[in-house]
């Protein structure tokens, strides 16, 4: 039988923290999947769904232009050259941040119906500004190997959001009033805009290297993450295709009944 000790070292391994993180992160997702699974109507749980699968396609944006580069370019760097990767880093962000919140909510205006991708067009820009510090911060933590930061970031952000899944699948129990799909939405951006200004508040997002940033190394970010995006968007696209293609041609409650038995592939594919 392992030792105390042997187990404490293995928990405290870089790779055993990542697995970790990805777990909980799943675990959480998916039991606030099944209770809204359980607590709304077919069309309204496609439009979630389809929210879902939209906001991560574009995070994918923002995640492949910085985060790749910013962890190859870390290695090895000085902590002056950190700190200017850091402001970089803000850089970027704040400009595919705007890019993306702006381009979505003129969209949006502009489409006579929004159809099954209402909830998006609706609620995309807020939580694309409300999600950018905790992104930095997962950026920077993997950059310089914080995987238990990761690890908490990813509690807050799952385990909060399923905290409040529960409750509102118990509320009719206990003679409250439920939310629907728009105080649902409403509370998921709540979760994310908390999680950053937590991060802020503990410093591990910091907003001083901003001032820092160089055109070099915002160039450089980009040089290197233009080329990830697209391996990253290629990937993502082939696993969404199918979702956007139901909820474009038969709706939102076709993209429910297909959303549960794909969660469950999701699950067995994390390992």
């Amino acid at each position: 039988m392992p030792s105390f000790a042997s187990i404490v070292a293995l928990a405290q391994r870089p790779q055993v923290r990542a697995i970790v993180t990805q777990l909980a992160g799943a675990g959480f997702a998916f039991v606030s999947f099944v209770l809204l699974a359980r607590t709304l109507a077919p069309t309204d749980f496609g439009a979630w769904v389809l929210f879902l699968t939209a906001v991560t396609f574009l995070d994918m944006v923002r995640h492949g232009l910085v985060q790749s580069a910013r962890v190859q370019r870390s290695a090895g760097s000085t902590p002056a050259q950190e700190r200017t990767l850091m402001g970089g880093a803000w850089v970027r962000g704040l400009v595919t941040t705007s890019v993306l919140a702006l381009g979505v909510f003129a969209i949006g205006r502009l489409l006579p119906s929004a159809g099954a991708f209402w909830l998006f067009f609706d609620w995309y820009p807020l939580l694309a500004v409300a999600a950018l510090p905790h992104l930095v911060a997962t950026w920077n933590g993997l950059a310089r190997e914080h995987f238990g930061r990761l690890l908490v970031l990813k509690v807050i952000l799952a385990g909060g959001f399923a905290v409040f899944v529960v409750a509102n699948f118990l509320a009719p129990h206990l003679h409250w009033a439920q939310a629907g799909l728009s105080g649902i939405a409403r509370a998921y951006v709540g979760i994310h805009l908390a999680a950053s200004t937590l991060m802020l508040a503990l410093g591990w997002t910091r907003l001083r290297p901003l001032r820092l940033a160089t055109h070099r190394a915002v160039r450089t970010l980009y040089r290197f993450g233009r080329y990830s995006v697209g391996t990253a968007l290629g990937s993502n696209l082939l696993r969404s295709a199918d979702q956007f293609i139901l909820g474009l041609w038969l709706g939102p409650a076709a993209v429910a009944f297909y959303g549960v038995p794909q969660k469950l592939i999701e699950i067995v594919e994390i390992p």
